[in-house]
C-alpha cells in the first residue's frame, strides 16, 4: 500500500512537472510572441489550463506549492497581455482573466492589489471592447472578494487604504470605479464594516459632487444616501472612553460582534472641514448629513433605536446621576458638539440659494442655512432639556462662540464664513479692538457723568 502511495505521489509530481513545462513553453513562445494572433492564442490557452488545474487533486503539501506555481504562472502571464500595445490582445486578455478568477477565485483574494491595478488600467482603456470587458471582470472579482471578505479569509480594512487613494485622485474612470466599489462594500459586506474607515475617505466622496461629469456626481450621491442611513443606526463605538464603557457595562462582549465600530467624532469633523466647501451643493449635502446624524443620536436625547447602554459612571460629561439610557453613538455624537457648533453657525450664514440650479434634486425645498437653523435649534433644545450633561464641554462650546464672534470674515480670514458680517459697532476694528471708545460703557451707570436712566 506505501508503495502504491509512493507510485501515486511521483506520478502526480511529474505530471505538475509536465503542466509546468507547459505553462511556460505557452508564456515564452506565444504570449510574449511578437505575432499578435499567437498572443491571443496564448492567452486563451492559458485561462484554459486554469479551468483544468481547478480539478486538480491534491495529496501532499509538496503538490500543492506546485499547483500553486502553475496557478501563479497563469495569472502572471494573463496579466502581463493585459498590458499588450494591441487592443484585440487585452481583450482577449481581459476575457481569459475573468476566466482565470472564475474557476481560481483564491488568486483573486491573493493577488487583489495587482488584479486591482490592471482592472483600472482596463477601465480607462481607449477600446470600447476592452472597457466592456473589464466590467464584466470588475463584477466577477467584486463578487469574489465581497463573498472571501463575508466568509472571513479576506478583509475590509485589506482594502481601505487603497480606495482612500484612489479617491482623490483626478483620473474619472478611477473615481467611477472606486465609488462602484466603495457602493458595492456598503450593500453587500456583512455588518458594514466599512463604516469603520469611512472619515478616511468621506471628505474625497464629497468632493466628488462637485465634479463636472454627471455619473460621478450620481455614483457619489448614491453612495452617501447608501451609507448615511447605517450611520444613523445606533453602532457602538469602540474608541477611547467609549471602549472602558463597553468593557465595564457589557458583560459579555461576544453578544455585539455583529456590530461595528464607527468614528463618529471624525466623520463629524470631516462634515465640518466639508462645510467650507466651495460648491454650494457640496455644502448642502453635508450640512443635510450633519443634521440626520446629530437628530439620530441627539433629538431624541439619547431614547433612539439600536443598543442601549445603562452606564453608571460620568463619561464624557454624561451625567450618571439620572440613569440615562444613552447609545455609543449618542455619547460619541455629544462628546463631538464643540467642534460640530462652527460648521453649523458657518452655515447659518449661507446665504446661497441652489433651489433653481437644474443639477440640485436633492431636498430641492431646502436650502443649507435652513438646515443649519434646524440643526442649530436641535442641539439648543437639547441642551436646554439635559443642560448638566453639557457642563464638562462648556469651555469648547465658549471657544467656539468666541471664534465665531472675533472672526473678521471676508475672503481674508482663515476661515471665511459663507456671509460676510459687519461689526455690531462701526468704531469696533477687525482686530477686536476700539471697544474702549468714548460712550461704550454709559450703559454700566455712573461713569463718565451719566445715569442709569441716561445710559438707557
Amino acid at each position: 500500500q506505501q508503495s502504491d502511495q509512493h507510485y501515486i505521489s511521483n506520478n502526480i509530481q511529474n505530471q505538475l512537472e509536465r503542466v509546468r513545462a507547459i505553462l511556460q513553453n505557452l508564456t515564452d513562445d506565444y504570449v510574449r510572441s511578437s505575432s499578435e494572433d499567437a498572443r491571443k492564442g496564448g492567452v486563451v490557452a492559458l485561462a484554459a489550463s486554469a479551468i483544468g488545474l481547478k480539478k486538480a487533486v491534491v495529496l501532499s503539501s509538496q503538490h500543492a506549492r506546485g499547483m500553486e506555481e502553475c496557478k501563479d504562472l497563469i495569472l502572471a502571464s494573463v496579466l502581463h497581455a493585459c498590458q499588450d500595445h494591441s487592443q484585440r490582445v487585452r481583450y482577449y486578455a481581459t476575457e481569459s482573466l475573468f476566466n482565470v478568477i472564475k474557476c481560481l477565485p483564491t488568486l483573486a483574494v491573493q493577488h487583489f492589489f495587482i488584479l486591482f491595478e490592471i482592472l483600472r488600467s482596463l477601465y480607462a482603456d481607449v477600446d470600447l471592447d476592452v472597457r466592456s470587458g473589464a466590467q464584466m471582470l470588475d463584477k466577477k472579482l467584486k463578487e469574489v472578494i465581497v463573498a472571501a471578505i463575508n466568509n472571513g479569509s479576506f478583509t475590509a480594512d485589506a482594502c481601505v487604504p487603497l480606495f482612500v487613494r484612489l479617491v482623490h485622485m483626478r483620473n474619472k474612470p478611477t473615481k467611477q470605479l472606486t465609488l462602484t466599489w466603495l457602493q458595492e462594500f456598503t450593500e453587500k459586506l456583512v455588518g458594514s464594516p466599512i463604516l469603520e474607515f469611512l472619515h478616511l475617505f468621506l471628505g474625497g466622496v464629497f468632493g466628488m459632487i462637485a465634479d463636472p461629469t454627471p455619473e460621478i456626481r450620481q455614483l457619489a450621491l448614491e453612495f452617501l444616501q447608501a451609507v448615511l442611513p447605517r450611520l444613523l443606526q445606533n453602532h457602538p463605538t469602540v474608541t477611547g472612553e467609549i471602549e472602558e464603557v463597553l468593557r465595564v457595562s457589557i458583560s459579555n462582549a461576544e453578544d455585539y460582534g455583529g456590530y461595528v465600530s464607527v468614528d463618529y467624532d471624525k466623520i463629524l469633523q470631516s462634515l465640518v472641514t466639508t462645510l467650507e466647501h466651495p460648491d454650494p451643493f457640496v455644502r448642502k449635502v453635508a450640512m443635510y448629513w450633519m443634521n440626520q446624524i446629530i437628530r439620530a443620536h441627539m433629538g431624541d436625547c439619547g431614547d433612539g433605536i439600536g443598543m442601549n447602554l445603562n452606564l453608571n459612571m460620568n463619561i464624557g460629561g454624561i451625567d450618571s446621576s439620572k440613569s440615562q439610557h444613552l447609545s455609543a453613538a449618542s455619547i460619541a455624537v455629544r462628546n463631538s458638539v464643540p467642534h460640530v457648533l462652527p460648521g453649523i453657525l458657518l452655515s447659518i450664514g449661507d446665504a446661497f440659494h441652489t433651489r433653481s440650479s437644474s443639477k440640485d434634486t436633492f431636498l430641492p425645498e431646502e436650502t443649507t442655512h435652513s438646515l443649519a437653523e434646524s440643526t442649530n435649534s436641535c442641539l439648543q433644545a437639547v441642551v436646554r432639556h439635559n443642560g448638566q450633561s453639557f457642563v464638562s464641554h462648556l469651555d469648547g462650546f465658549i471657544v467656539a462662540l468666541r471664534e465665531e464672534l472675533d472672526s473678521p470674515g471676508g475672503h481674508g480670514a482663515r476661515n471665511p464664513p459663507a456671509m460676510e458680517r459687519k461689526p455690531y459697532r462701526a468704531d469696533v476694528k477687525p482686530d477686536g479692538s476700539g471697544i474702549e471708545s468714548t460712550g461704550w460703557f454709559r450703559t454700566s451707570g455712573g461713569e463718565g457723568g451719566g445715569s442709569d436712566h441716561d445710559g438707557a
